[in-house]
């Protein structure tokens, strides 16, 4: 068995809120070591309800689906500074990058039109058994407590 290897990148700019989630979660432009950047989905530490403990079950989860063969975007460890919030220009994520500092939970970013199934679309026949499996999965991993 190998190790599980989780990139870990820099937070560099807050390029938008997503229009959903409890978290307030954001896209943002991050890099690695090698200074290549990489657009995430970031979950801020201070948007969690169990804080640490949330982005432990984000992470979780995140592998635990793919090691299970569910199509999941690719996770990654967000490294937020101290005064990293004196860029953001929104004032109410600007109090949770504030808030955040240290490790976040991000995801890679998927391409436009990739995402939430709409409610009034019927899931193609095809698709239907993978829909299930991810369906079940999310419903086993969902927490009350804000974690997911």
């Amino acid at each position: 068995m190998s190790a599980i290897v989780v990139p870990r990148v820099q937070a560099k700019l807050v390029l938008h809120p997503l229009s959903s989630g409890r978290t307030k979660p954001c896209v943002m432009l991050c890099s690695d070591e090698a200074g290549d950047q990489v657009e995430l989905v970031v979950k801020w530490r201070a948007g969690l309800e169990l804080k640490e403990t949330g982005l432990v079950c984000e992470l979780m989860s995140a592998l635990l689906a793919d090691d299970l063969d569910l199509p999941v975007p690719k996770p990654f460890l967000v490294e937020i500074e101290s005064g990293f919030h004196r860029s953001v220009t929104r004032p109410e994520l600007a109090k949770l990058a504030e808030r955040s500092v240290g490790l976040n939970f991000g995801s890679q970013r998927l391409p436009v039109g990739v995402g939430t199934w709409p409610k009034d679309k019927a899931v193609p026949v095809m698709l239907r058994p993978l829909a299930a499996e991810i369906f079940a999965f999310d419903v086993l991993t969902q927490t009350p407590t804000g974690a997911r």
